[in-house]
């Protein structure tokens, strides 16, 4: 007689078990893809212990695979391998755009990272080059009544074995003023010779705050000891007080990329200079150096104390009597390199910008509204 059917679950056929275990393996192959937070819903119990009856004491079957002609996969609380492989989902298409976005954008910004860091290293801190050096910087300053000046520069320089076309000589003349305006000096080259006073070719630049002297001739190449002497004039540098005049003026600037082994500077005036002040090393330093090497009633010569590194600077300060000379005016002009003191002035750009600036944001908005909202709203 054939045994008696039941419906519990060791009297379902075994076919009828394997078709169970095989729907529910396959719900949660679905299951994580369809409902994140259902990804490692518990074994079904008949499932188990199918398979402990079935596989009896033999050898540990594989992680996800039960032994037999009929292997089904299952999925395991501990199965980190399909956790892994498993995406993320993007919850909107704005999501996979933005993603995009990011990873589109993400190396030219690390890129304007770094070049910002550079950017912001002091300023004094300049590439030291050894294969040279300047022997001797000498500077003879003249402040006329006018209050203009005339400087005459003998620069005597070794370049060793190495092999040069010149020099590259830049002087500051250009500083902040005040918020909107920077302050100018008008500086115009008269001549560039050698010791002998042969004209040696020059071309005059601007490179920021800088006007640069080139000095040397393109397709001529030099080497050993050479020396150069620029003279030129500059108008607006000299500084009005209440009581005095005074010239404040940067000797050799602060852009040689190699050593100085001898700076010095003599200021003549067209009355007796009465007050002196001179300071040495990098950019923004407070390190004096001695007042005077040597005054007169008309003229006074500065040094500094130690051989002038890759990066420092000579500066001096020389205050005229009141009225030796004609009163002093600043030469300004608008700081064009700030956006915001720009436009400040001109309400006209501000009114565009704003509407520019409204009307991009009225486009990105209508974009997400269209093309962006979560996939849940649909």
């Amino acid at each position: 007689m054939a045994a008696p059917h039941h419906e519990g679950a060791w009297g379902r056929p075994l076919e009828r078990v394997r078709r169970r275990a095989h729907d529910d393996a396959r719900s949660d192959d679905l299951e994580p893809l369809a409902r994140a937070h259902a990804r490692h819903r518990a074994r079904d119990a008949v499932l188990d212990d199918h398979r402990r009856r079935r596989g009896g004491s033999g050898p540990a079957p594989a992680e996800g695979i039960r032994p037999g002609s009929g292997a089904v996969v299952v999925d395991r609380p501990d199965d980190d391998h399909r956790r892994v492989r498993l995406p993320h989902l993007p919850r909107a298409r704005h999501d996979l755009r933005v993603g995009a976005l990011i990873r589109t954008v993400r190396r030219p910004v690390l890129l304007a990272v770094a070049a910002l860091a550079l950017l912001a290293l002091p300023a004094g801190l300049v590439a030291a080059d050894e294969s040279w050096v300047v022997d001797r910087f000498v500077a003879d300053i003249t402040i006329h009544p006018d209050a203009s000046l005339h400087i005459v520069e003998t620069i005597d320089v070794d370049f060793g074995s190495s092999q040069r076309h010149g020099i590259f000589r830049d002087i500051p003349v250009r500083y902040h003023y005040d918020d909107t305006h920077v302050r100018v000096y008008r500086l115009t080259v008269g001549s560039v010779t050698d010791a002998s006073d042969r004209a040696i070719p020059y071309e005059v630049t601007d490179q920021g705050g800088y006007r640069e002297i080139k000095v040397g001739d393109a397709n001529v190449l030099v080497s050993g000891r050479r020396s150069y002497r620029i003279s030129y004039d500059v108008v607006g540098a000299m500084n009005a007080f209440a009581d005095r005049d005074e010239l404040f003026w940067n000797v050799n600037g602060g852009s040689w990329p190699v050593a100085t082994t001898l700076a010095m500077a003599t200021v003549h005036a067209p009355v007796g200079i009465d007050r002196l002040a001179c300071y040495q090393g990098l950019a923004g330093a407070t390190n004096t150096c001695p007042t005077a090497l040597s005054a007169s009633k008309d003229s006074a010569t500065f040094g500094p104390s130690h051989r002038l590194a890759s990066g420092e600077q000579l500066t001096l300060v020389a205050g005229l009597a009141k009225g030796a000379i004609a009163e002093p005016m600043p030469i300004l002009e608008r700081d064009t390199d700030n956006a915001l003191t720009f436009i400040e002035p001109q309400p006209a750009y501000l009114a565009l910008a704003v509407a520019l600036l409204v009307g991009a944001l009225a486009i990105l908005f209508w974009r997400w509204y269209t093309a962006g909202r979560d996939l849940r709203d649909r």
